[in-house]
């Protein structure tokens, strides 16, 4: 195996070479990190494929119900641990060792909340199958619990190629014995041995590329007070985001039925789901990227960068569903047709992503985790009264667009908290807005090429929709944002052939 990289300062002794660039590092690590989600949703979608063959809806069936609290504990995770150490200024011994007996403390906890509730879902579902496979989930926990700290220090030092290869190595291994355990027989207990071993290989090989300190007498009670302070907000904002965006699928299954929130499920798949990830692979990159910078002035200018070129993006990408959205349903059966508008709908919704996803990394990494926490509190309700008035309207639709006002408002919540401290303004909205207005005149342009060729609807024209949206962002990007694609495009191409730098042999 090649050494491993490592991040010299500025100040290491002579002859030691130097870093490369912050931008040159940031942009190879989003490339990576946009590599391993690409990776995954193609190999989620082969497994599926295959595991289909042999397991029955009754295995999915059963592995949801077990899920239902370790699934509900899952967006604690690791009590926010990962994110409080990346934003670390520096992570010295006593950090490491804290962190990682603060995380393996927090699994525990929420290992032992899933065993518990483990019969009494059982019950609840009449099916005691259940009860051995939600114990199995519940040791995920703390199987994932001692790689949280590596993790981070892999993130903080843009170590996004080891993290990308680890995660697609134990992905793969984990799919291949699922497979293998499906065709003899296994049934849900195959879906069950994919993510424990996940896990387990993804902590093992991470321990071994990056072995954080876990000398118990480097424990520090202020540091653990610090961590578990960031780190419990932390958690706190996102069960508080899950907590508020739940009941607007309770409502829906309720007040609409089974085919629409099938609607709305696909909608999220087709559109909404890549676009964050999409975003949430930035925000990993975008959170140690700010920690580094310190200076507001450089993190305000790296962030109405980083927006700038997400925008560039995640614009055409959304509009251009919106331009083309018959055509995209043309390719699904004839029950998906009355997937038009609520296809548009989340399209457009997804726009907002990229300020949220961005203005959260710096929260976090500015240390405000207090105000993200408070804010996601008093996102519930309003959250909770779309979802009533959608429910209301007993219409697909009505429940998308109290959906989308909630993404919205959480959106640009986030993006106020920072709005006065970066000073962003006009400029801001002139960076932002170009890409947007490009995306726009692109889907007009591909809208009419589609009426006048006549193959709106069709299958083809989702292929001539493509091609011209293609052509025709290009042309016009080309016109509008010459300076930003030149600068983007050697930023890659430095990011591409710029080796790391190795440590001394």
């Amino acid at each position: 195996m090649e050494s491993r990289s490592v991040e010299v300062s500025p100040g290491s002794p002579p002859g030691q070479p130097p870093p490369a660039p912050l931008s040159v590092r940031a942009a190879r690590s989003s490339i990576w990190s946009l590599i391993g989600q690409v990776f995954q949703v193609a190999l989620g979608l082969i497994s599926f494929a295959l595991l289909s063959r042999w397991l029955v809806p009754t295995d999915y069936g059963v592995l949801g119900m077990a899920a239902t609290i370790s699934g509900f504990l899952g967006v604690v995770g690791d009590s926010g641990i990962t994110s409080a150490v990346t934003r670390l200024s520096e992570i010295d011994e006593t950090a490491e060792a804290t962190a990682f007996w603060l995380s393996i403390l927090g699994a525990a906890v929420l290992t032992a909340i899933a065993a518990i509730a483990a019969p009494f879902l059982a019950l609840f579902y009449k099916n005691g199958a259940i009860t051995l496979v939600s114990l199995a989930l519940a040791a995920s926990f703390l199987l994932a619990a001692p790689m949280r700290v590596s993790s981070a220090k892999l993130s903080r030092s843009f170590r996004f190629r080891e993290l990308t290869i680890i995660g697609m190595i134990s992905s793969s291994a984990a799919v291949t014995l699922a497979i293998l355990l499906a065709a003899r027989g296994f049934g849900v207990w195959a879906l069950v041995a994919q993510g424990t071993v996940t896990f387990a290989l993804q902590t093992v090989m991470t321990l071994a590329v990056c072995p954080p300190k876990v000398s118990p007498r480097l424990w520090s009670r202020a540091r653990a007070r610090d961590l578990a302070h960031a780190g419990s907000r932390l958690s706190g904002f996102s069960l508080a985001m899950t907590v508020g965006r739940s009941l607007d699928a309770i409502l829906a299954g309720r007040f609409i039925g089974s085919a629409g929130l099938g609607l709305m499920s696909m909608g999220l798949k087709l559109v909404y789901q890549p676009v964050e990830r999409l975003c949430g692979a930035i925000y990993s990159v975008f959170l140690p990227a700010t920690v580094e910078l310190r200076e507001v002035s450089r993190q305000g200018s790296a962030f109405q960068s980083a927006m700038r070129m997400l925008m560039m993006v995640v614009a055409p990408f959304c509009l251009g569903v919106v331009a083309v959205a018959p055509e995209i349903i043309s390719l699904l059966p004839p029950k998906w047709s009355a997937l038009t508008p609520v296809l548009r709908f989340y399209a457009a919704t997804s726009l907002l992503l990229p300020a949220g996803y961005l203005s959260m990394s710096v929260l976090v990494a500015q240390g405000r985790v207090t105000a993200l926490f408070r804010t996601s509190l008093i996102l519930i309700p309003i959250s909770w009264a779309a979802a009533v008035v959608g429910a209301l309207s007993r219409s697909v639709l009505g429940m998308v667009a109290a959906w989308s006002f909630a993404i919205a408002a959480g959106a640009l919540a986030m993006l106020w908290l920072i709005w006065s401290g970066y000073d962003l303004g006009r400029g801001f909205l002139t960076a932002i807005g170009v890409p947007v207005a490009v995306g726009s005149l692109m889907g007009l342009g591909v809208r009419l090429v589609l009426n006048l060729s006549g193959f709106g609807g069709t299958r083809v024209g989702f292929l001539v929709g493509a091609i011209s949206g293609t052509v025709l962002y290009a042309g016009l990007a080309w016109l509008a944002m010459n300076a930003d694609l030149v600068r983007a495009g050697r930023l890659v191409a430095q990011a591409i052939s710029r080796r790391a730098v190795r440590a001394p042999t």
